[in-house]
């Protein structure tokens, strides 16, 4: 037979503030738990049925037994009127909350007997921590004037290295760590790679092996390191010498080997590869230069977890400086740097153009790369020609990556002691940056606000927060996840 509902709450007696929640027998028969303030320091609580026939069970249930709350003494602990029948409710102060609050879980207690408030049993649970793998171009297509019109420093060099510089300093990255390999490396013997390019992949800087020691180590941000190691291999600070070549694909599998030596200790981190660089591969010979070969090792990569972002540093429109035409039977200038310097005038293919040329431009073959990486469907390309407009464009697509990243996602922790997991007794709350916790709701389809859901809904090993929490916990300096076991689950109203 179905039983009309009541609109009412027949309302259970309260024994103690201690026990603020309805017993298991008495939920299993449809018990609500509720509470009423009324006025700060004055919380009316109970426990009582919409069923007036489960209610008539007891002589009890009777909306005016509910014990009130009429203050705290000294050490914090409600004093109940039991009298039996509720005085006329205080004016409310203002902003005072007066909602009736039905279900959820209790004020917050001190105890830890069944049925007391769950956060004595939870466990805070740092989200997972980020680690961006730099892999930045110092060829000298980013900046030497003697070789090419094109690669004006003023115009690509210094307003990347800048921004990057403000990135690795911001206090926007707190909470990242970072790790930077500058390729070409430096060859400790001296030895230079033939110019033009064309070598057998032989020499240092084509072997994946000279890329599995990062230039700066893995750093907390923010931290001035990165400025440090980026100003010694300024050849405008220090009158080093531009280096020569472009080998993409060993300073990537370099950094990928960094990243599966580091899982072995710190295998929880968020690992992240963000390839800066100006230019197709070059130097290494065919086979390691080519587009399939890098695209295969960053397509593998991915396959392990790890995604890349490519950054593209484009060349300038035109040439700032007149260079003069190279020979007819010049090999095509891929040189030193990596990025074609010229497409002759009209458009064409890289190479051949001097001045009057415009230069080359890069978005066709870091897209593929892209791609390959997993992370994006196209490479950030930057627009040079305006120094100020460079640096800015730079570090919004630095900032972009590092937002994108920021974990939103943790793995379960272990129960405490005497706490079985129970997948339908877990809650979630994340504490922002000032101290202020927020607690969240379930939700599987995300469709609630404030909400978290399972990576698997049937055997859980994560919590994933829903975009738009991942959205507001990504806007705090730090964030840390509290993870509760023992109460049911919070769920949307209504579900």
């Amino acid at each position: 037979m179905t039983r009309s509902r009541s609109s009412n709450i027949h309302a259970l007696p309260v024994p103690s503030v201690s026990r603020l929640r309805c017993s298991r027998a008495l939920v299993s028969r449809g018990a609500l738990c509720l509470a009423l303030v009324s006025a700060p320091g004055a919380t009316l609580v109970g426990c009582g049925f919409q069923d007036p026939d489960e209610a008539a069970v007891a002589p009890s249930l009777h909306a005016t037994s509910i014990p009130q709350v009429v203050g705290t003494n000294s050490s914090g602990v409600g004093q109940l009127n039991t009298a039996g029948v509720l005085p006329p409710p205080a004016a409310s102060a203002a902003g005072a909350d007066t909602s009736l609050l039905v279900g959820g879980p209790p004020p917050k207690a001190t105890n830890t007997a069944p049925d007391a408030d769950c956060g004595s049993n939870s466990q805070s649970a740092g989200l997972k921590p980020v680690v961006l793998m730099f892999n930045f171009d110092v060829s000298g297509s980013m900046g030497d004037l003697a070789f090419s019109g094109c690669y004006d420093p003023k115009l690509k060099w210094q307003p990347v290295v800048a921004a990057a510089k403000a990135f690795f300093a911001d206090t926007a990255s707190s909470g990242l760590s970072a790790a930077m390999t500058f390729f070409p490396g430096e060859d400790p013997s001296g030895t230079a790679p033939p110019p033009g390019g064309g070598g057998n992949g032989n020499q240092y800087i084509c072997q994946a092996s000279s890329y599995e020691t990062a230039d700066v180590p893995l750093t907390a941000l923010p931290s001035p390191v990165f400025a440090t190691a980026l100003d010694a291999v300024d050849p405008d600070l220090n009158g080093v010498p531009w280096r020569s070549g472009t080998p993409t694909g060993p300073g990537l599998e370099g950094t990928v080997a960094q990243i599966k030596a580091l899982r072995v200790t710190q295998p929880n981190n968020n690992y992240v590869i963000v390839l800066v660089t100006d230019g197709q591969p070059a130097v290494c010979g065919a086979q390691i230069d080519s587009l399939d070969n890098v695209a295969n090792i960053l397509e593998a990569a991915a396959a392990d977890g790890i995604a890349t972002y490519v950054i593209g540093v484009d060349n300038p429109p035109t040439p700032t400086v007149t260079m003069p035409a190279p020979a007819a039977s010049a090999p095509a200038a891929s040189g030193s740097a990596g990025a074609p310097p010229f497409m002759p005038p009209g458009g064409g293919g890289g190479g051949g153009g001097g001045g009057g040329g415009e230069c080359a431009h890069l978005a066709d073959n870091l897209d593929a790369l892209a791609v390959a990486g997993g992370a994006m469907p196209n490479a950030m390309i930057i627009d040079t020609g305006d120094p100020l407009k460079t640096a800015a464009d730079f570090k919004e697509a630095i900032s972009k990556i590092r937002d994108e990243n920021l974990a939103c996602e943790v793995s379960i922790p272990k129960a405490p002691d005497g706490k079985n997991f129970s997948k339908d007794e877990v809650n979630v709350a994340y504490k922002d940056s000032t101290g202020t916790d927020h607690a969240l709701v379930y939700d599987a389809s995300c469709a609630a606000a404030d909400a978290w859901h399972y990576d698997n809904e049937t055997t859980p090993t994560s919590i994933l927060l829903c975009e738009s929490t991942c959205a507001a916990v990504q806007g705090q300096v730090t964030a840390e996840l509290n993870i509760a076991f023992g109460c049911e689950t919070k769920k949307p109203l209504g579900t």
